[in-house]
């Protein structure tokens, strides 16, 4: 299991090939199997959730070599799974992974493979590069004062954009492999695990 959200009384978690859904008595199930997405995935990864529209996005890492890397959006109504982007429809694209809401209407996607930070238009699927230079990134998680934070499996580094367009500032590299990322529930502290030392930190 890599990516996980909540959304009524219920958590959805990506499992390699499949989001699979566990309900408040501890049910698992297949919400969405590997035979519902537009091409069969190979490395489902992160899974962020939009509640107004009840939409799940989830990106697909490819075979994590660069190839075959996607972003899908789930329908929690019908069920129903489109393509947002891949290589085709945005060029460059390596091995897709963190993702964040930026609003309603559109999507940020953190590329593992090329350390690029890309903001998706859900409208029109069009994409832009916001930023770069985060190598190996992974967790991309929002504050509440619109700080955004990046976490790199890779490099051990986490970083903090604090506002959309500034330069990204690097608030740790003492991780070995920092993942995905959340706020703890006072909203103060970023807690990053930390998969190689098997640790979980409360980043102030």
């Amino acid at each position: 299991p890599k990516g996980i959200v909540a959304f009524q009384n219920a958590f959805f978690v990506t499992d390699k090939t499949r989001v699979m859904k566990v309900d408040a008595q501890g049910k698992v199930t297949a919400f969405t199997a590997a035979d519902k997405f537009p091409s069969p995935p190979l490395f489902l990864n992160d899974i962020a959730l939009e509640p107004e529209s009840g939409s799940l996005f989830v990106s697909d890492s490819g075979d994590l070599k660069g190839a075959q890397g996607a972003v899908y959006r789930i329908n929690l109504k019908s069920g129903q799974t489109d393509l947002i982007v891949d290589a085709k429809s945005l060029p460059g694209l390596n091995t897709p992974n963190g993702l964040a809401l930026d609003g309603a209407s559109h999507l940020l996607l953190a590329d593992f493979g090329s350390g690029v930070l890309y903001r998706i238009k859900l409208a029109d699927k069009s994409s832009q590069k916001i930023a770069d230079g985060f190598d190996g990134s992974d967790g991309l998680t929002w504050d509440k004062h619109g700080r955004l934070f990046i976490a790199s499996w890779k490099s051990g580094k986490v970083w903090g954009i604090p506002r959309p367009g500034q330069k990204a500032v690097l608030l740790s590299d003492k991780f070995e492999q920092a993942a995905d990322s959340c706020l703890d529930p006072t909203g103060r502290f970023l807690l990053v695990p930390d998969m190689k030392a098997g640790t979980l930190t409360a980043l102030p």
